[in-house]
């Protein structure tokens, strides 16, 4: 694959963990992304709520869309994330992120993980390094 600016999307939707998982991209621009999934019993660690692994791999996949989108190839240096609430098998988790700080060579970037009630799940801060 070609890795540009220009083939953001396909890079984004080529991956095989998001697809597996259920994730879908809802809205991408410069520094914005909206992702959303709906937990289902594969996503279930061993008390029966949602895998730390399943919110985490939805927050950074808004993430990378943010940083992604129609620009250079990016990566994360680093992310960290806070889990506020669990959820349920049923529930619509939606990720959100919004750019802070966008330079040439590194981006400072904050996701939001709501449940479908609005209630916050989960929040996370990424900095990203174009590669």
């Amino acid at each position: 694959m070609n890795v540009n600016a220009e083939n953001w999307h396909e890079r984004m939707t080529a991956d095989r963990h998001i697809q597996e998982l259920g994730v879908k991209l809802a809205e991408a621009s410069p520094g914005y992304a909206k992702t959303v999934m709906i937990i289902n019993e594969k996503h279930l660690n061993g008390m029966g709520v949602t895998h730390g692994g399943v919110v985490f791999s939805l927050a950074d996949y808004a993430f990378a869309a943010a940083a992604n989108a129609e620009r250079k190839p990016s990566v994360a240096a680093t992310v960290s994330i806070s889990f506020l609430k669990t959820t349920q098998k049923g529930d619509k988790l939606t990720a959100t992120c919004t750019v802070d700080k966008q330079g040439s060579r590194v981006g400072f970037y904050d996701v939001k993980i709501i449940d479908q009630k609005g209630s916050l799940i989960a929040t996370a801060k990424g900095t990203s390094c174009v590669v």
